[in-house]
């Protein structure tokens, strides 16, 4: 268990640690989706037409496939496993799924947005410019600290009075840069083989890690994966 006075940086580390072999796997599953894309025709070809019905859809493809990836399938993966089961998730599954829905919109106008703005191709400065963004400025500064105030949000009766001091002082240190360092770790190297796709097929892919992710640490640590400090917390 986390003790009181270990710091963000070794909370990070530690939960990095644990969540390592899911990383090293997550990366192997998405340099298999790159290679495969490339090299192996029905892979190219599925993959292109997965492309073709995501642009087709425009925003309700990310809303759906994200709801589904991020909040829906993992969760009833955690609730099937009696070592991960927990009381009162279903309650809160309403909540999560509009949570990653609206994640989906967000996280495909940022992958729209780097493509206009940066470059829809392989080029190595490309994709080192959209990993920075991604990472070091979308991540610190919106994408992980709305995730754990989100996933704390049901734990006060979505209250955001009783948020504001449940978090309590300093809650961005203790709460946001743990997290973040465990999520460096998996997702830089996961972005960068995405980036590498084009752009229509960059949100399906992100979506595939993200569920595997959830699953594996979940799996991985025999912890309940409903809520981000879950990880934090693992032996």
């Amino acid at each position: 268990m986390t003790t009181s006075h270990e710091s963000p940086l070794t909370r990070g580390l530690r939960a990095a640690r644990a969540t390592a072999p899911a990383g090293a796997l997550l990366l192997s599953v998405a340099l298999a989706i790159l290679l495969g894309y490339h090299y192996v025709p029905p892979v190219t070809r599925a993959l292109d037409r997965l492309a073709e019905i995501k642009t087709t859809a425009g925003l309700i493809f990310p809303i759906i496939s994200t709801a589904l990836f991020g909040a829906v399938i993992p969760i009833c993966m955690q609730q099937a496993l009696p070592s991960t089961r927990e009381p009162g998730v279903w309650r809160r599954m309403p909540f999560l799924t509009l949570l990653w829905a609206f994640k989906g919109i967000e996280v495909d106008l940022l992958y729209r947005g780097e493509a206009y703005l940066i470059g829809d191709n392989a080029q190595p400065l490309t994709i080192i410019t959209k990993v920075a963004f991604d990472q070091f400025v979308y991540c610190p500064l919106w994408a992980v600290p709305t995730v754990v105030l989100a996933y704390a949000l049901p734990d006060v009766g979505y209250s955001l009075r009783r948020l504001r001091s449940n978090m309590g002082p300093q809650w961005y240190r203790r709460r946001v840069i743990p997290l973040l360092l465990a999520n460096w770790f998996v997702w830089v190297p996961a972005v960068a083989v995405i980036y590498c796709l084009k752009q229509p097929l960059q949100l399906p892919i992100q979506n595939l890690v993200l569920c595997l992710w959830a699953i594996l640490v979940m799996l991985l640590v025999h912890k309940p994966m409903q809520h981000p400090r879950d990880m934090l917390d693992a032996e």
